[in-house]
């Protein structure tokens, strides 16, 4: 599929209607395209939320006069960015509504599926679904907690009528599901966690062919955009206790690029890469590591995972999703340099452990986060509960 679907395809099939509030992140369009393959037999209506608002700029002006009424002391001191609290106004939620019920009709359509929940895009009569990676609350749970995400008992009440309204809620870790199940009130059989695809190709996926790894190499990869949330600090710090004992040990950075690094210990910084050039050094490397502080999901272990790689995280969120300690990697406690280097460092002892640890990630990814599986999870539901509406 180049480019997003027409908003608008008129035809006599069926149809179903996707919502989504942005291009990113990427992996909305994976979503739709193996949508587009499990119901061949619909057409689709495409909401696009953000490029609806750019074409309306008294709805702009509304929300962020109420968010600025909201959360004056947030936004001012940077902990908000009005552009995220604006998309949870209740001006906006109002106005997806609008943009919904003039597309979709139940007469055309059998079903309504959204990303995320920042609004609802429910019709009354038609089977709603929606997959996420977090919820509003999820952020109080993590070590290092973003006080700026939390919204206020209008945001929650909204978001909280999302998930028990919905004909299915899926989400792409256990930890989100017994929020939703716990925090919010939704009923268990309407919540079901599905996992999720990975971003970088492999491979035996159709991407350009790669580097093969060495053994011999001691290549620990790291990769996040926002490196001190994502641990890095933490991961230098214990990677100054590793290389007392493993000389030859090199630690690669992606996707951002830190400063003030040691300059006697071997770190590479790449910055940001596209994904065929990411997936070179997933290739190349010998252990994953990402220490994160605070992950709604982390996609990036997933990309790992795909290309055969043993996995070092810490235990919070959706992170044991991933890694079963002793098994295809370790979990270590957050914050927890020593702990980190100790776990890198049986690793690194044993490249036969490695290979064992990186064979069981890949079939595990190949299982479980693939698109086409994940979306096939999602289709089964959304079949019975087309089956199940009422004519």
């Amino acid at each position: 599929m180049n480019g997003r679907t027409p908003s608008i395809r008129r035809s006599e099939k069926r149809r179903f209607a996707f919502v989504v509030n942005s291009d990113s992140p990427i992996a909305s369009w994976s979503v739709l395209r193996n949508l587009q393959t499990q119901f061949p037999d619909h057409e689709v209506d495409l909401i696009h939320v953000s490029d609806a608002l750019k074409s309306s700029l008294p709805t702009l002006a509304l929300s962020a006069l109420e968010v600025l009424a909201q959360y004056p002391f947030d936004i001012a001191m940077g902990r908000k960015k009005l552009r995220n609290a604006v998309f949870r106004s209740k001006t906006v939620a109002r106005f997806v509504q609008g943009l919904v019920h003039q597309t979709v009709s139940a007469e055309t359509h059998d079903f309504v599926f959204q990303m995320q929940s920042l609004w609802s895009a429910r019709v009354q009569g038609i089977p709603h679904f929606l997959f996420t990676d977090h919820t509003n609350l999820t952020h109080e749970t993590y070590p290092l907690p973003d006080l700026g995400a939390i919204y206020n008992n209008g945001f929650l009440e909204r978001e909280k009528a999302i998930y028990q309204n919905a004909a299915a809620v899926f989400t792409r870790s256990e930890n989100v599901t017994r929020d939703v199940v716990d925090r919010y009130g939704a009923e268990q059989a309407r919540v079901k966690c599905v996992y999720v695809g990975a971003n970088t190709e492999t491979d035996e996926e159709g991407a350009k062919p790669v580097a093969k790894r060495d053994p011999n190499d001691k290549i620990v990869l790291f990769v996040g955009v926002d490196w001190e949330r994502k641990g890095g600090p933490d991961l230098v710090e214990a990677f100054e206790i590793l290389f007392q004992r493993h000389k030859d040990a090199r630690l690669v950075v992606a996707g951002c690029q830190p400063e003030d690094l040691p300059e006697h210990l071997p770190v590479e910084v790449l910055g940001r890469l596209p994904n065929e050039a990411l997936a070179e050094h997933y290739a190349r490397a010998s252990v994953f590591c990402m220490p994160t502080l605070r992950e709604p999901f982390g996609i990036v272990f997933t990309e790992a995972m795909s290309f055969g790689l043993p996995l070092v995280g810490t235990d919070i969120g959706a992170v044991p999703d991933f890694i079963v300690s002793d098994w295809n990697g370790y979990l270590v406690p957050p914050r927890d340099p020593p702990h980190l280097a100790e776990a890198l460092s049986k690793l690194l002892d044993d490249p036969d452990l490695r290979a064992t640890f990186g064979a069981r990630s890949k079939s595990l990814a190949q299982d479980r986060y693939n698109w086409p599986a994940v979306v096939g999870r999602m289709a089964e539901r959304i079949e019975r509960e087309i089956a199940a509406a009422p004519a």
